[in-house]
């Protein structure tokens, strides 16, 4: 037994399991693993176990993980390796290495590497306790970052979108009811707004997630290879063809087609385009038989698409046809209550940041 069986004490460090320190356990000894997973919840902290390093780092990417307890020694890749990566990738998160006695040059190998304690089996519950302690108060400053995203998680984040404004919340809302159906949805508003991220959220949130999403600008081509990468194209369809091509529309079978700045999309792609959609197939260029296709599209667009119509940049059946559903997004100019938690996320994402261990603005520099 590593743990003596003595009862632990001592009061939580937040109130909410939610806003609880969260500690990653990493060891294939099962009994280990059962008693720290007890250890830590008695003292408070969320635990999640895993026996292998592979499926730690699984566990980084997708959820806040505040503290990492690990042995050296795993099944496939080792304790050494996992700090390295962990160290490397996330640099804000302390990393306690458990080893034995034979292995205490391995141990000097992770501190070197990035680790912020090794414990030497086998060990009591004071010393996991106080290296526990140490390493997340050493760590105070991200912990609290942490604890900030988990609050956007619960009220102000949707996807991989950040805002407590209420026009943006009415968009996660539009978003929420439009992604379980495959209507043609429009996104209108300024460059920066968020548009294609908009996009991809409707599209991870709907039934076609499994499927691509498939991005074509519209204002990124010239007119001549538009075509071609819209539609795709046959060998020999022209010169230069010298094998086939799947085009974007092809490409999106099953999943979905955005089209980012629709507003410079030629008008005679539109009528071709229309037909497309009304079809659900699309035939190659040099091809003679067409292929059908299942694809939502969403478009986005910089200009109101009407001022297009009443200006002629877009036909008037085009236009019917894909504004089933419009969503118009703020600028941020419109919307400064999100200034603080969109500084935070950058901070705890910038590579330089954690570097630096810069984690907040001034009120000066908000300003």
């Amino acid at each position: 037994m590593i743990l003596s069986n003595q009862k632990t004490t001592g009061p939580g460090l937040l109130d909410t399991t939610q806003m609880l320190p969260h500690i990653l356990l990493v060891d294939d000894d099962r009994l280990i693993c059962q008693q720290l997973d007890q250890l830590f919840t008695q003292e408070g902290y969320r635990a999640t176990v895993t026996s292998s390093a592979e499926r730690a780092l699984e566990l980084l990417q997708n959820e806040d993980i505040d503290l990492v307890i690990t042995d050296i020694r795993l099944p496939g890749m080792d304790g050494v390796e996992l700090t390295k990566r962990i160290a490397e990738r996330w640099a804000d998160i302390p990393i306690i290495v458990m080893t034995g006695y034979a292995e205490i040059a391995n141990a000097v190998q992770v501190l070197k590497i990035g680790a912020t304690d090794y414990i030497v089996k086998p060990f009591g519950i004071a010393a996991i306790q106080e290296s526990a302690r140490v390493a997340l108060e050493k760590a105070g400053s991200f912990l609290e970052v942490r604890q900030l995203r988990r609050q956007f998680k619960n009220g102000y984040q949707f996807g991989k979108m950040l805002s407590k404004s209420a026009e943006m919340q009415r968009v996660f809302e539009t978003i929420r009811m439009l992604a379980p159906t495959d209507a043609t949805v429009v996104i209108e508003g300024e460059t920066g707004t968020g548009k294609e991220l908009v996009a991809r959220t409707i599209h991870q949130q709907s039934s076609r997630k499994s499927g691509p999403f498939i991005t074509i600008n519209c204002g990124g081509l010239p007119e001549n290879l538009f075509e071609s990468e819209l539609f795709g194209y046959e060998r020999g369809a022209f010169t230069g063809a010298d094998r086939a091509r799947a085009g974007k529309i092809e490409l999106a079978n099953n999943g979905t087609l955005f089209l980012d700045e629709i507003e410079n999309m030629p008008l005679n792609l539109q009528a071709k385009l229309l037909l497309v959609l009304n079809d659900q197939s699309v035939q190659r260029l040099g091809a003679s038989h067409p292929t059908q296709v299942s694809m939502r599209v969403i478009a986005a667009s910089n200009v109101p698409l009407k001022e297009l119509v009443v200006q002629g940049r877009m036909r008037s059946d085009f236009y019917f046809r894909i504004l089933v559903v419009s969503m118009r997004l703020p600028p941020l100019r419109q919307r400064l209550d999100d200034l603080p938690i969109l500084i935070q996320d950058f901070l705890y994402h910038h590579p330089l940041a954690l570097q630096k261990k810069i984690t907040s603005m001034s009120p000066e520099a908000m300003h």
